[in-house]
């Protein structure tokens, strides 16, 4: 892989998977969107490009293509549900992620299977990160309840632990309520859906 490929891919691939590969517990204009959508309803593109074709763009090129997934991230983020066939790239995954997660899906016993967690994970992660990045107020609720809603699942995956997931569910919902009692009332019934308690001492 040349040098150009692996710095957008720890700069963008590594972000999304949140260090997935390294520790399953750490944490613009809109795009063209081609193609139709999956049984999951997954936007997808026909556009793929060769490992030597991606070695060979310029690095602003590929940011670029990083910068359009995260577009699609906000886009898809209406759609809660788990992917759970995918038989092309979905938008919201880069030409050069694809590449590096159906090469590392191949490896598995069960690449298909796989390739649909890691898809799954790099959309949790980016709409994490782009939590981070003072989103709008609209994109902003979409991308928390996006977030919220998937979870659970991250957890049956051994992708965070119920901790981690709830200290997400705290922060998030703290930031998208400022009535304490609705804050309360959400907190618990999340924590409900990952198996976690709230509890919160009377003063």
């Amino acid at each position: 892989m040349s040098m150009k490929l692996s710095i957008v891919l720890g700069a963008g691939l590594l972000m999304g998977l949140g260090g997935y590969f390294y520790s399953q517990s750490s944490d613009v204009q809109t795009a063209s969107l081609i193609g139709a959508s999956s049984e999951s309803g997954v936007a997808s593109t026909s556009e793929s490009y060769s490992a030597e074709q991606l070695s060979k763009m310029a690095p602003a090129d590929l940011m670029d293509m990083q910068k359009q997934s995260f577009t699609a991230v906000i886009a898809a983020a209406n759609n809660t549900s788990e992917a759970t066939n995918i038989n092309e790239r979905p938008a919201y995954i880069s030409p050069a992620e694809w590449m590096m997660l159906s090469s590392v899906a191949d490896q598995k016993e069960d690449p298909a299977a796989e390739l649909v967690r890691l898809v799954n994970l790099v959309r949790f992660n980016k709409q994490l990160e782009l939590l981070k990045k003072s989103p709008s107020e609209s994109d902003r609720q979409i991308l928390t309840e996006a977030v919220l809603s998937q979870l659970p699942t991250r957890i049956q995956n051994k992708e965070l632990s119920i901790e981690r997931a709830q200290s997400i569910q705290l922060q998030l919902i703290e930031d998208l309520y400022t009535n304490q009692a609705d804050i309360r009332a959400r907190a618990a019934k999340e924590a409900e859906r990952i198996g976690a308690v709230f509890a919160i001492e009377q003063s």
